[in-house]
């Protein structure tokens, strides 16, 4: 602990701000930051994402490697700079302020190339992680189909050939491919031919999504365009950094607890580590995300906006916003527990605080404290048991926003609220022409809470219907053996898992 605090005053002391000069410069860099391909004649398929997707840029413009890569492109000695950004329609507006005017436009001139090297890294290594994903898929179903053709052989002598798909000139996705069975055979025969037939129509997918995702990979769509650059005097306004000390707390908590991690660890088999959780799952890790206070949830962006709890929040909105790839619908799911249920609401809030138009839906009565921050009681508002009956029997319309609860807290996000019976089962085949009348009704982005993956025997279900998961994990409370276990029952669904989110995971 001395030398943690020694060590944090010694960091403070190098670290603080000299006296500033009378008169300051600010150097604005306007970077144009478009949703299409800049080759000429070619365009960017953004169908299925919206458009202010593409702006949740300002994190990653501030982020601390962000701003070192600009120091050292363009080094100020031992000039002071500091560093803002904000977004303007579809601008990123970066600014540089420096007691030397020359400085000033330097640095700003490396921050924006910082930003612009940044942004197009982000994309590239989220394809990377998704093509290496795609590859042991791959992998994994070839394995499975050698064993399945083994055992027809056995019962055929000859495997029956494979009718491959016709031709395609036009970049769509292949047709499935055929294996033919005839009325002879029994029915451990016919379930196996079924099998080999699943098999390679999933392989053959896996590779034609592989296949886009390099082609992406050699042009990443993350690019930014500078639009325009001044320099401006201000008057000196002088500051005092707390990072010193900030970064001294950081580094004394690392030292005290790392002796008790390695220890738990080894005695421990639960998930406590959140590269651990991305491994167990085969998912790329997204956001370490503070523990909650107790047991009960809270809608901490929404009523805490100040909190470190609402920083990793938004942290993990714009990160996902970042890879540009957010789906439209994204069920939130654990193997076990309810951790899901705390962060789905905050990453629902968090993605509104984005500009994103978001329906936050709620799955189980446990979840009713969503409404806590929204409309009074005896308001009139759609439960999901509801709406699924609507969609059902086909009486659903295009426009289910206005029934859904509000609040003024944040205008961009709404709650379907849930029933009093936590059976979904009855409806569940309502949900994909719900999922598409919130698209109607100009939602940019559904996130489902829960159920959780394997408690609950409707959660694959509405994964299916998603097709896109992200994990949320609670250091401490899943095992790998169950982790695993959730991870092989999406892929036999056929669903993607975006990402993990680990809740109070160890350093």
């Amino acid at each position: 602990m001395a030398l943690a605090v020694l060590a944090a005053a010694g960091y403070y002391y190098r670290e603080r701000p000299p006296e500033a000069p009378p008169t300051r410069y600010r150097s604005t860099v306007e970077l144009s930051v478009p949703s299409a391909d800049p080759e000429e004649g070619t365009e960017t398929d953004t169908s299925e994402v919206p458009d202010v997707l593409f702006r949740g840029q300002q994190i990653l413009a501030l982020d601390q490697s962000t701003r070192d890569a600009a120091l050292a492109a363009a080094p100020p000695g031992d000039t002071p700079v500091s560093f803002a950004a904000a977004l303007a329609d579809d601008r990123m507006i970066l600014t540089v302020t420096s007691p030397d005017q020359d400085v000033s436009r330097e640095v700003a001139g490396a921050y924006a190339s910082a930003f612009t090297e940044a942004r197009r890294e982000l994309v590239a290594d989220s394809m990377a992680n998704q093509q290496r994903a795609l590859l042991e898929t791959v992998e994994r179903l070839r394995t499975r189909l050698l064993t399945t053709e083994s055992e027809l052989r056995a019962r055929l002598g000859e495997l029956p050939p494979v009718v491959a798909p016709p031709d395609t000139d036009d970049g769509e996705t292949a047709a499935p491919l055929v294996v033919p069975f005839t009325a002879d055979q029994n029915l451990d025969t016919i379930l196996l031919l079924y099998e080999r037939n699943s098999l390679y129509n999933r392989i053959n997918d896996a590779q034609f999504e592989l296949g886009e995702l390099r082609v992406d990979s050699e042009t990443p769509e993350a690019f930014a365009e500078i639009a325009a650059e001044s320099t401006t005097q201000v008057a000196n306004q002088q500051t005092t950094s707390l990072f010193g000390p900030l970064a001294g707390i950081l580094v004394a908590g690392l030292i005290l607890g790392l002796g008790g991690a390695l220890l738990l660890d080894r005695m421990d088999h639960t998930i406590r580590h959140a590269d651990r959780a991305a491994r167990a799952l085969s998912a790329p890790l997204l956001s370490r995300i503070p523990a909650r206070r107790g047991r009960r949830g809270e809608a901490t962006v929404l009523l805490h906006p100040d909190s470190p709890r609402t920083e990793a929040f938004r942290d993990l909105a714009a990160t996902c916003v970042a890879t540009d790839r957010l789906p439209r619908a994204i069920m939130v799911t654990t193997p076990r527990g309810d951790v899901h249920d705390d962060v789905a609401a905050n990453f629902a809030a968090a993605l509104a605080d984005l500009g994103v138009r978001v329906a936050l839906v709620a799955t189980s009565p446990r979840q009713s404290w969503y409404l806590a921050p929204f409309e009074a009681e005896d308001a009139p508002r759609a439960t999901l048991p509801e709406l699924l009956g609507e969609a059902h029997a086909g009486r659903l319309n295009g426009q289910v926003r206005g029934r859904l609860a509000r609040t003024d807290l944040n205008p961009n996000l709404v709650v379907l609220a849930p029933g009093d019976d936590p059976d979904l089962s009855v409806a569940l085949d309502g949900l994909p022409p719900l999922l598409q009348a919130m698209v109607d009704s100009e939602i940019d982005v559904t996130v489902i809470a829960g159920p959780a993956l394997l408690d609950d025997s409707s959660a694959t279900i509405v994964a299916w219907a998603t097709r896109s998961v992200l994990w949320a994990i609670q250091a401490g409370e899943v095992t790998d053996e169950e982790a695993s276990t959730g991870a092989a029952r999406l892929e036999l669904a056929g669903v993607g898992a975006f990402g993990v989110a680990v809740v109070g995971a160890e350093s």
